[in-house]
């Protein structure tokens, strides 16, 4: 990382993977089962659509 610019690309990335495994980790949670584990329940999983999270520093979407 030589400049600014490559420090704040990874800062973002950084950022991005965290909130993208903490999420994931709330839902698995929350719904009582993990990622393509079948269920008989009627709470599921109903595909991914991108969406923008917005913190203090800026909106990031993913």
């Amino acid at each position: 990382m030589k400049t600014e610019k490559d420090r704040s690309d990874f800062s973002r990335m950084l950022k991005k993977v965290t909130v993208e495994a903490s999420l994931s980790a709330e839902l698995d949670d929350h719904l009582e089962y993990d990622r393509n584990q079948p269920t008989t329940g009627s709470n599921s999983r109903n595909g991914h659509s991108s969406k923008t999270l917005y913190t203090t520093t800026s909106g990031y979407r993913y």
